[in-house]
């Protein structure tokens, strides 16, 4: 089989890994539901149809109490070009728009703004769906076009109604670039992701875990694995990043009683609004972490294709819960970078079989003394767009495969920045903005909304080697702000 050579695997190997998922899902019912929306997945994926970008974040847990948070929805903006649509709750400045159409040479799509309904404004699907009007002016473009294929965030529930409501609207063919929403739901659960690594892979690959599924079994698990190793991490099921990780060490707690133990542990967890959220995972915490690779998939629909590797990045992570900063394109001796690749596609074959469509990222660390002799483990899966896919894709989109540049990108933060608007931001990057008629400049900006309010945006840094992208990252971009703020 060819699909085999792709994978490395041999034939017998590939067979038990697509039969391990038809067997889930036979066992979840998943081979039955899927006709349901048999008629909303997507054919073909050459397809020439517009297409409507969504990024809806309303359904990852306890992102709406995030300050700046509906801003993140404009990072749709990235993938659309022309012919194709944005919906958003929060409207892009016009500058910022300006910006991606006359220096990245973006397209012009259209911009569908909905009102928030009583909303948060994160809940884009469910604004836009109650908009009528709206919903309206999008069948009618959709008709004129023969359809419209829906190219969401992640494939929620809400995603999958609203391909039933444009149908209902006689929009044309109405498709989705997705997974259903319970391959959804599965894939970005981390109480799931080691059962399934292990399934496919094997229990060497993923770190050791237990499920808890009642406070009781938190507290008998979490003092268990405390007494083997120094730190342990307690990981609610699908919150994005490190937002739902909690670290624990050991050092200090055998002086604890068990009172004393409850009251501490139902405390931290009472700071991520978790409690009563089970089952979650108990986790063996690595402190000789090297770095922590993220691995890059894309999906076409089961029978069009087979998975393909899009990249394999290093995640610049901060603090002790290894919070998401920003990532770049990994360098690794080769045995690391075989290593992960084949593996990463051996879970694109499984997932590809249950059902999986799009965009899906791998998050794994690499322990030990050095990078020579570093093991591997699977951290988590991302079934959805996020901070390393996005700028990876854009990117893509600027140099296609052939650039003399390497990039990194990452977030900035500086109060000085506060109540500035995007013209300024240019103002004070000037000619070192990357401009792709000219070819010229260093310095990509996107994800802008959080400018005004909080002083943050996130930026993609081009340069020819990583001496280059450090300086210019950390050294270059604060003497910019400071000479020209």
């Amino acid at each position: 089989m060819k699909e085999c050579l792709r994978y490395n695997m041999n034939e017998t190997e590939f067979r038990r890994v697509r039969s391990l998922a038809r067997e889930l899902m036979r066992a979840k019912g998943w081979d039955k539901a899927e006709r349901e929306f048999a008629g909303f997945l997507l054919d073909n994926e050459e397809h020439h149809l517009p297409v409507l970008h969504i990024d809806d974040l309303s359904e990852i847990p306890h992102l709406d109490g995030i300050p700046g948070i509906e801003y993140y929805q404009q990072r749709a903006r990235l993938r659309a070009g022309n012919g194709d649509l944005v919906a958003l709750t929060h409207p892009m400045e016009e500058s910022y728009e300006a910006y991606n159409q006359d220096y990245l040479g973006l397209g012009s799509p259209g911009v569908v703004t909905v009102d928030n309904y009583g909303y948060h404004p994160i809940f884009v699907t469910r604004n836009l769906t109650k908009d009528l009007s709206k919903l309206s002016q999008v069948a009618a473009m959709a008709r004129a076009k023969g359809g419209i294929v829906i190219h969401p965030f992640m494939g929620s529930a809400g995603i999958w109604s609203l391909a039933k409501v444009l149908e209902q609207l006689k929009a044309g063919k109405v498709k989705v670039i997705a997974p259903l929403p319970y391959v959804t739901s599965y894939v970005n659960d981390k109480s799931e992701f080691a059962g399934l690594v292990e399934s496919v892979l094997g229990s060497d690959n993923t770190m050791e875990t237990r499920m808890a599924y009642n406070d009781e079994e938190v507290l008998l698990y979490l003092r268990e694995m405390l007494n083997l190793y120094p730190t342990v991490a307690v990981k609610m099921r699908n919150y994005a990043s490190a937002m739902g990780n909690l670290v624990f060490e050991s050092s200090g707690l055998g002086q604890l009683s068990d009172e004393e133990f409850k009251r501490m542990v139902k405390g931290r967890l009472w700071t991520l609004n978790a409690n009563g959220c089970y089952p979650v995972s108990i986790v063996r915490w690595y402190n000789d972490v090297i770095s922590s690779p993220s691995s890059h998939l894309w999906m076409p629909p089961r029978g069009l294709g087979v998975p393909r590797l899009d990249g394999i990045f290093e995640q610049l992570l901060e603090d002790e819960t290894k919070v998401f900063a920003g990532s770049r394109p990994a360098v690794f001796p080769e045995r690391l970078k075989t290593e992960l690749s084949v593996k990463t596609l051996m879970l694109g074959v499984f997932l590809q079989e249950l059902g999986y469509v799009g965009r899906c990222s791998f998050d794994t660390i690499l322990h030990g003394a050095s990078l020579e002799d570093a093991q591997l483990k699977f951290v988590e899966c991302n079934g959805r767009w996020g901070g390393t896919s996005l700028p990876m894709m854009l990117y893509r989109r600027l140099f296609g495969k052939n650039s003399r540049f390497s990039y990194l990108a990452r977030d900035c933060s500086d109060k000085r920045l506060k109540g500035i608007d995007f013209q300024n931001l240019m103002r004070i990057f000037n000619d070192s903005l990357f401009n792709r008629q000219t070819g010229k400049g260093h310095y990509i900006l996107y994800n802008v909304g959080c400018l005004k309010t909080f002083g943050k945006f996130d930026v993609m840094v081009l340069g020819e080697s990583q001496e280059e992208l450090n300086y210019r990252s950390s050294e270059e971009i604060p003497k910019l702000i400071a000479q020209n703020i």
